[in-house]
């Protein structure tokens, strides 16, 4: 009889856990179930959109959603963007302006860059803009950032457009060997590529810095963008996307190893200089944190492409290409508060 109430003891004890593991099982699984996935493209191999990658390798994105990342070129990103195939892109301006001013339902949801810090580097016997006449420079694609701010660069020169040749060459690694072989001879570009370049191609040198004093703008130089029909569906995952890609800012100038796994992993660098020049070049460009796109800086977007022959951007367009009440809700203390009369 002892032996009958141990054995019903041992068999109730192990029913309790198998229910305990069974129902922990349908937890986890339900919570699965439950995650929002979300995917975002980066529009460059660069470092400045390396902050996703980071916030991906330390958990800042919490269990509600599933981040998926990756990069792609800027001429593959705004179709994915602008036909709801990608949920959110990192880039900066002019990348999804046009894409908005052409009727697509994207707009700006944060910045953390918010000025172009772009340098062309040209090769050889070249030292100055005006050396450039006659010559052949390169962009990923046309209506990108480098195509956009190469041409404000030969305006701002007073070249006519028959003065120099734009060759159109997909990527900035093909941009870069085209360098190389002499095939074109210049290339515009963010830190630290252009002085990575002016360090290793005998005769090549930086030409033309937008962060100089008298060349800069007023721009969007990196900021997430947003499908909004798919963003308005879901807020709650909105928030938390931009809620971890606010944690990647802040923490990236103090996590110089972090940052630099997040760039290997996305760029593909593994040279221990160029990552330590990687994760400087980035901490010199980030805001404090995401902040949102002023007003003023999209409409002043607006008016170069207009000036730069994309008619379509109107400056009054401008307020429907961003979003910022996610943020607001996502990082407090990023809506502006109400000045006292």
């Amino acid at each position: 009889m002892i032996h009958k109430k141990r054995l019903l003891a041992v068999l109730l004890v192990l029913a309790a856990a198998t229910a305990s593991v069974a129902s922990a099982s349908r937890m986890d699984a339900t919570s699965q179930k439950s995650a929002v996935h979300i995917d975002v493209v980066g529009v460059a191999p660069v470092p400045l959109f390396a902050l996703v990658q980071y916030a991906l390798q330390k958990g800042y994105f919490p269990p509600s959603i599933d981040v998926s990342y990756k990069f792609v070129t800027s001429p593959v990103a705004n179709p994915l963007l602008g036909g709801g195939q990608v949920q959110f892109a990192l880039a900066g301006s002019p990348n999804f302006d046009l894409l908005a001013a052409g009727g697509a339902p994207v707009a700006w949801l944060g910045a953390y860059n918010t000025f172009p810090d772009l340098q062309f580097v040209a090769c050889c016997n070249i030292n100055s803009v005006a050396d450039l006449k006659g010559k052949t420079v390169g962009i990923t694609g046309p209506g990108t950032l480098g195509a956009l701010l190469t041409n404000e660069m030969f305006a701002r020169a007073h070249f006519a457009s028959s003065d120099f040749t734009i060759a159109a060459l997909g990527t900035l690694g093909a941009m870069q060997a085209a360098l190389n072989s002499g095939s074109i001879q210049g290339l515009l570009s963010s830190p630290p590529v252009p002085q990575q370049i002016a360090a290793g191609l005998p005769g090549a040198k930086v030409i033309y810095d937008y962060t100089s004093p008298g060349h800069g703008l007023d721009w969007l130089g990196a900021g997430i963008a947003g499908y909004m029909p798919w963003v308005k569906a879901h807020p709650a995952a909105t928030v938390a996307l931009l809620q971890g890609l606010n944690k990647a800012v802040v923490n990236w100038p103090k996590d110089e190893a972090g940052a630099e796994a997040a760039v290997t992993a996305y760029t593909g660098e593994q040279n221990q200089a160029n990552l330590a020049q990687d994760w400087q070049a980035v901490n010199k460009d980030l805001s404090k944190g995401l902040v949102p796109v002023p007003l003023h800086t999209e409409v002043h977007v607006m008016q170069i492409l207009r000036d730069n022959g994309f008619p379509q951007a109107v400056a009054t367009l401008a307020p429907k290409m961003i979003a910022p009440a996610y943020l607001w809700k996502a990082v407090p203390g990023t809506k502006p508060t109400a000045k006292k009369k």
